[in-house]
């Protein structure tokens, strides 16, 4: 969230990291004694709140005197959080309990904000993300299970979807869905590739192609070839 010089990397590549674990440090000398200059201010903002308090308690302070050294409190300690902040910034924290991956800067190295430090993978679950055609967009539920596995590998793992996008992409016609699982293989790691197979409910009938198909005023129709001619069957009649 910030920039600065690297003066600590934390983490070592290939390792497991916790949530909240610290991955890097800046330099942080100047926003440390912001925050000490900041924390004596609200320190002596605080002593002053009392001292009036137990005066005007004895009536011998004005009800807009307390009130002004307690605004004045409040200040210091917006101060003093606004310092806190700045110096947790600071320092890069693992957002997630995962893998860490090659590091992509070096003690002493000048970083800016945004920059990135590392890729952090998580395992449990895996996150599969796929998309569906849009003439099987409907069909797909939330909590229907799948099976997926690696390119080149025979070895098939259990998956089971837990979101499915309300919109389509208009570019590719499609829906995107999310599966969730839990297998354990050395042959699955993050971004990899993987083939998907689901089991599609189907309802009896005919399948008719979309050029076949059309609207008018009673409803759908379809037309179709019988006895050397083309004629249009209504949706009931089909």
């Amino acid at each position: 969230e910030t920039g600065g010089r690297v003066v600590q990397i934390a983490f070592r590549e290939g390792a497991s990291v916790k949530a909240g674990a610290l991955l890097l440090r800046l330099f942080d000398d100047d926003l440390q004694a912001a925050v000490a200059k900041a924390q004596a201010k609200a320190k002596m903002a605080k002593s002053t709140v009392d001292r009036k308090r137990q005066v005007q308690a004895a009536d011998a302070l004005s009800k807009q005197d307390l009130e002004s050294a307690e605004t004045d409190l409040a200040s210091a300690e917006a101060d003093l959080a606004l310092a806190q902040a700045q110096l947790r910034k600071a320092r890069v924290l693992a957002p997630f309990s995962g893998v860490v991956g090659i590091r992509s800067v070096e003690e002493g190295q000048t970083v800016s904000a945004g920059q990135s430090v590392a890729v952090i993978s998580q395992k449990d679950p895996w996150r599969i993300v796929f998309s569906i055609p849009e003439n099987q967009a409907g069909v797909v539920k939330v909590g229907q299970e799948l099976t997926f596995q690696a390119g080149g590998s025979s070895d098939k793992f259990p998956a089971r979807i837990v979101a499915l996008d309300p919109v389509l992409d208009e570019a590719t016609r499609s829906r995107k869905a999310i599966a969730e699982s839990r297998a354990k293989s050395t042959s699955l790691f993050p971004g990899r590739v993987v083939e998907i197979q689901i089991s599609l409910q189907r309802t009896d009938g005919i399948s008719i192609p979309s050029e076949a198909l059309a609207f008018d005023a009673k409803g759908p129709l379809a037309w179709v070839f019988r006895g050397g001619k083309s004629m249009s069957i209504l949706g009931g009649s089909f």
